[in-house]
């Protein structure tokens, strides 16, 4: 049962991963400076609305190492083999 567990846990965390398309929007608690990395400061003020697209950050290629493929792994109880399964979305 911990097996099929296993699979089932990282199908779900892969499919969300390439295909999870929401928008997180939430309000600022409290003044802040918010500053990129190429040195542009932005000024986000209590109430302001602040959204996010997770997809972008799940593509990015240094979070994720090679982002355009899919891979599933599971692991047999039975063989001392693993299978591994690759898709290449584009």
């Amino acid at each position: 049962m911990k097996f099929i567990l296993h699979i089932t846990d990282s199908i779900t965390k892969e499919t969300l991963r390439v295909s999870g398309g929401v928008f997180m929007v939430r309000a600022v608690v409290k003044d802040t400076e918010f500053e990129t990395e190429d040195g542009q400061k932005y000024n986000l003020r209590k109430g302001d609305k602040v959204a996010m697209y997770p997809p972008a950050i799940h593509k990015d290629p240094e979070i994720f190492e090679n982002p355009d493929v899919s891979t599933i792994v599971t692991y047999s109880l039975f063989f001392p083999l693993s299978l591994s399964l690759s898709l290449k979305y584009t």
